[in-house]
């Protein structure tokens, strides 16, 4: 059944007269009656009662049109929405994270883009890398915001910034007193880590790696505050990005002098795979916002 026939039938039920509603319709009558009778013929009844020149809507008519006008409703409202969509100042961009990025660079992105754009709408999932990407594939997230992972043929890759990792020890913590200090020092100390699932494992282990030294750990988490609150508790140093949140009272937080360790952290998305146009808003913000001295 073709939609259109739907809108004729309407306007033939509300006028009950084939030469106003083609008038109304911009059609010929005899275009119109075709129309009618084809989908009284899909239907297998007549939907109006004919009296010679009248016609009048009957009790499959009505019945009928009650359908007709919920669904030519929905089809407006649908219609609307997917021009709210592509309107880069009210559509909506699904955003996928890491954990360790919900903390503090995604907070302070959102914050700066909704004061400039605030009726875009906004869904934010979590997810590791492996997932992000997984859900780029499938199409539930438009973009995600991770730190670099190996490059593919399906992923677009915008870096945005670089985060320094720093020792993090109890503040009395006989290093407590250092300004700085080398990796190598740190053989016999224990620490806090990371799980091993977690890319952030990963990427501190291959330094250690080249100390020549894997470190004792007594305990892996899975997020920044668990791990720097058993640091705060005296049971192990750790090595983490830069988080400002961390207690001052507690935990002091030392400068890597050996070595730097860094990760970049950027949007992808995938490759020439169609993005909203609130979507191109947002990277439009991030490039101008965050990649400044990189132009």
């Amino acid at each position: 059944m073709e939609w259109q026939y739907l809108i004729y039938f309407q306007s033939v039920a509300r006028t009950e007269n084939f030469h106003l509603s083609s008038k109304e319709l911009l059609l010929s009558q005899p275009a119109l009656s075709r129309a009618i009778k084809k989908l009284e013929q899909e239907l297998g009844v007549n939907l109006f009662d004919r009296v010679g020149r009248n016609i009048k809507l009957n009790k499959y008519g009505k019945t009928f049109l009650t359908h007709v006008e919920k669904s030519l409703l929905e089809i407006n409202t649908g219609m609307d929405e997917i021009k709210r969509m592509e309107n880069p100042d009210y559509g909506t961009i699904n955003i996928g994270f890491i954990q360790t990025l919900g903390m503090s660079i995604l907070p302070s992105i959102l914050k700066g883009f909704r004061q400039k754009y605030p009726y875009i709408k906004i869904n934010l999932v979590q997810e590791n890398i492996n997932g992000n990407i997984e859900k780029l594939l499938n199409r539930d997230i438009d973009i995600c915001l991770i730190n670099a992972t190996d490059k593919t043929s399906s992923l677009q890759w915008l870096p945005i910034l670089e985060q320094e990792f720093f020792l993090y020890v109890p503040l009395n913590h006989g290093l407590a007193n250092c300004s700085e200090i080398a990796l190598s020092e740190l053989k016999d100390e224990t620490f806090i880590g990371f799980k091993k699932h977690l890319s952030m494992y990963s990427l501190i282990e291959k330094y250690f790696l080249k100390e020549g030294f894997i470190p004792h750990t007594s305990f892996e988490g899975e997020d920044i505050p668990t791990i720097i609150s058993f640091v705060s508790s005296g049971l192990g140093i750790a090595i983490l990005p830069q988080y400002d949140e961390a207690p001052h009272d507690s935990v002091k937080r030392i400068r890597l002098s050996s070595c730097t360790i860094k990760r970049q952290i950027g949007l992808a998305w995938l490759n020439e795979e169609y993005l909203s146009s609130s979507a191109r808003v947002f990277l439009a913000y991030l490039h101008n916002n965050y990649l400044k001295d990189k132009d």
